[in-house]
């Protein structure tokens, strides 16, 4: 029961991880989506207004490192089911040999009766699981890389949206502001002068 209770969860739990990581693409998307609608290209200048490419350059970022991220769990998950069938197979014909049993039925239902062909059988499932389980430990590397990742240029495109649009209205008053420079005709300089 408690065994059976711990699988529900795990299963539960993947689900849960799943639906967040597809959330969070999709609001990265959407949030690039609506950004990009209303850019309009311009020359890049250090400054406030360079905040708002940098963010869409973040966004994009977090958007193709989610979706990678959500290819490395399919195969993930794809080279754990290769592992648990290849162990489940193995132990069968392992449990038929023990016993003394005649024969084998394998997965295509072909009859096997000689022992060292069950053992060259359930060898070549050994093997598959330990290539299977030798990429699920790359794979558990990369998907947390992926999720390091995703995470990280989420929260700077982000908070670099954030920012350059909360400056923007104060790098305006600040061109405002600015004395007019000295290349300008004078008639223009004492026309903004006169009261």
């Amino acid at each position: 029961m408690s065994e059976r209770r711990s699988v529900e969860v795990y299963f539960k739990m993947q689900e849960s991880e799943e639906k967040f990581d597809y959330f969070l693409c999709s609001i990265t998307g959407a949030l690039f989506a609506y950004m990009a609608q209303n850019y309009v290209p311009k020359r890049l200048e250090f400054g406030v207004s360079a905040l708002e490419p940098l963010a869409l350059h973040f966004l994009v970022s977090s958007l193709f490192v989610g979706l990678l991220r959500i290819g490395y769990t399919t195969s993930f998950k794809r080279l754990n089911h290769i592992m648990l069938d290849a162990g489940e197979k193995a132990g069968k014909i392992a449990t038929v040999l023990a016993q003394g049993g005649a024969t084998y039925i394998n997965e295509l239902g072909g009859k096997i009766s000689d022992r060292k062909m069950m053992e060259l059988e359930r060898q070549h499932y050994l093997e598959v699981g330990k290539n299977a389980e030798h990429g699920l430990e790359r794979g558990k590397e990369k998907l947390v890389q992926t999720y390091r990742w995703r995470n990280i240029s989420l929260c700077a495109g982000f908070i670099l949206l954030l920012a350059g649009k909360l400056l923007q209205p104060y790098a305006h008053s600040a061109q405002n502001s600015l004395p007019h420079s000295p290349t300008a005709p004078a008639a223009a300089i004492t026309a903004t002068t006169k009261p």
